[in-house]
């Protein structure tokens, strides 16, 4: 019925999402008849490419999956996207037939399932793929077969059953007395709960695993190094910019010993942004410059497109425009290249941004639009995806004088930002000044308040200058209210 009603233009409705509820790999290894039609669905979904559907495991998953739809769905709205012709929605199918093809079903050998997993989890397969990691991890206790499937998970942002996995490759890894496996389960463990916003469980998880490598000796410096490095992303992450870079750097120290150079310019790549935002922008450059060589030397295009995009902030800080929209426009090739949504929405963003800097309100609004509707299409997509050009969106109806759309963005951005100290902070203290703007100064102070709150120990340069600029805002608009009442 709801493909009937999007597919005529008469008909109200615009657009169809599909969320499936995760199913247990014992189960999904061996499913019913019932299971086996749900999966069919699933499978087909997945090969017209027409509808938008994901697959969520707990309460929470489905919550955030629900409120990126919607707060994507409410922008289109507002900005006109949903007028005009429905969004393009293939029309009712038949009923699957019986030659409809099924999720594929195996009992090889784990290694051959395995590579057939991930060739087909490659080509976008995922249905079929889940499937062959689900009979692989219930056929045995095998360790690569729950690694790659907690990896699988994971980049799914199937983030309840990726912890899930973990905690049993963990169990399975003590049981054997497997160092390298238990590195990888805690690894993996801080990895989710560093993207569901736990950093503190993140950093316990990886001091452990820090532990274990240091006592492995030098057969183990390259799980030390990766390590180390997730170490600095998670206390960035926090703003505890001191930290984060010291364990960069000591992870730079190994990797420099190491014959690896995808591995080199990946923490060269996050020494690198990290003194971008301390505002050491002359040691900034050179390290992601060289970072961007190394990328290259290995052919790793995707981290390229990473240091590229960093590469341009340099230059944006530098107020060297040309430059940073060059590194900007690269990035976005090779993100395209890649087909990496993700990625893409990140450069959309920045070249909004860029515009918004310039005082292209236009390109910027249209910059922003795209990306929240780019992070509204990726699988797993991370809610600071979506709130980054959200507050983007806020800042231009800041600039415009529109103060109600302005505070509407700006609340959901700092929402979606809840779990990114740095994000949260910057984005209230944009709210601050609209609310001001507005002239609800009770609500500007309370804004600029929970902003000061957030952002006391983060050591970002740009966001305290914007923090500053907030103060200023609601300082004056509090002078003139005085004024006025005298």
């Amino acid at each position: 019925m709801a493909r009937e009603c999007a597919s005529e233009a008469s008909r109200p409705m615009r657009n169809i999402a599909v969320l499936f509820k995760g199913v247990d790999p014992r189960q999904l290894s061996d499913p019913g008849e019932q299971l086996k039609q749900v999966l069919v669905f699933r499978q087909r979904l997945e090969e017209e490419r027409g509808l938008l559907y994901k697959t969520f495991d707990s309460g929470v998953e489905f919550e955030r999956e629900l409120r990126s739809l919607l707060l994507r769905w409410l922008r289109d709205h507002e900005n006109g996207a949903g007028g005009g012709e429905p969004v393009s929605v293939p029309p009712p199918n038949e009923p699957p037939s019986k030659s409809a093809s099924r999720p594929t079903e195996s009992r090889g050998e784990p290694e051959s399932v395995l590579a057939r997993a991930a060739k087909l989890a490659e080509q976008g397969h995922l249905t079929q793929a889940e499937s062959l990691y689900a009979t692989a991890v219930v056929a045995r206790t095998d360790i690569e077969a729950m690694t790659q499937y907690a990896r699988f998970l994971r980049r799914l942002g199937r983030l309840d059953m990726a912890e899930a996995m973990s905690d049993r490759l963990l169990a399975v890894a003590k049981e054997q007395n497997n160092p390298k496996a238990m590195i990888e389960a805690l690894s993996n463990r801080a990895i989710v709960y560093r993207k569901k916003g736990d950093h503190e469980k993140s950093i316990s998880s990886l001091q452990e695993a820090v532990s274990l490598a240091r006592e492995g000796g030098p057969e183990l410096h390259d799980d030390l190094a990766f390590l180390l490095d997730n170490l600095g992303l998670t206390f960035r992450k926090q703003g505890q910019f001191d930290e984060a870079l010291e364990y960069h750097l000591e992870a730079l120290s190994i990797k420099r010993e190491l014959d690896d150079p995808r591995s080199l310019a990946t923490t060269l790549h996050h020494a690198g942004a990290l003194l971008r935002q301390q505002g050491r922008l002359s040691e900034a450059l050179e390290m992601t410059q060289e970072a961007v060589r190394e990328f290259e030397r290995s052919e790793y295009l995707r981290g390229e497109a990473q240091a590229r995009a960093n590469l341009g902030e340099i230059f944006a800080q530098q107020d060297e425009f040309e430059s940073a929209r060059s590194e900007f426009q690269a990035s976005l090739e090779l993100n395209q290249r890649l087909n990496s949504p993700e990625g893409v929405g990140m450069n959309l963003w920045q070249l909004g941004r860029l515009a918004l800097d310039q005082g292209d309100l236009e390109q910027a609004e249209l910059f922003a639009i795209r990306a929240v509707t780019q992070a509204g299409d990726e699988r797993g997509s991370r809610p600071e995806a979506v709130g980054a050009p959200m507050q983007l969106l806020g800042n231009v109806g800041i600039e415009r004088g529109n103060f109600e759309s302005a505070i509407r963005n700006l609340s959901n951005a700092s929402e979606l930002n809840e779990h990114n100290e740095l994000g949260a902070a910057w984005s209230l203290a944009d709210l601050a000044r609209a609310y001001a703007g507005a002239g609800q100064v009770d609500l500007a102070r309370r804004a600029l308040g929970r902003a000061e709150a957030i952002g006391a120990s983060l050591a970002n340069t740009k966001f305290q200058t914007e923090l500053d600029r907030a103060r200023e805002k609601v300082q004056a608009v509090e002078a003139e209210g005085e004024v006025a009442s005298q």
